[in-house]
């Protein structure tokens, strides 16, 4: 099996994550045609994150939490 990475994104493409909505309670997040991660709603209220592969970052009590989680992950 061959891995490929991409290049360590710009700071500009970092700045320039854009979150987007898919259904109520969940969202997902890229950058320059890059998946980053998403964000769910718990039915406990906290917000669930995961990264471009699926695997949990945490849970965490707000959704910028949660955003902020993803998208540090991600570089």
């Amino acid at each position: 099996m061959t891995v490929m990475l991409d290049a360590a994104p710009t700071l500009e493409e970092r700045q320039a994550a854009a979150w987007f909505p898919v259904e109520t309670g969940f969202w997902v997040a890229n950058t320059g045609g890059r998946y980053l991660g998403a964000v769910e709603r718990l039915r406990s209220g906290e917000f669930s994150a995961r990264d471009a592969t699926g695997a949990e970052v945490g849970c965490f009590g707000t959704l910028a939490e949660a955003r902020d989680a993803v998208t540090s992950e991600a570089w």
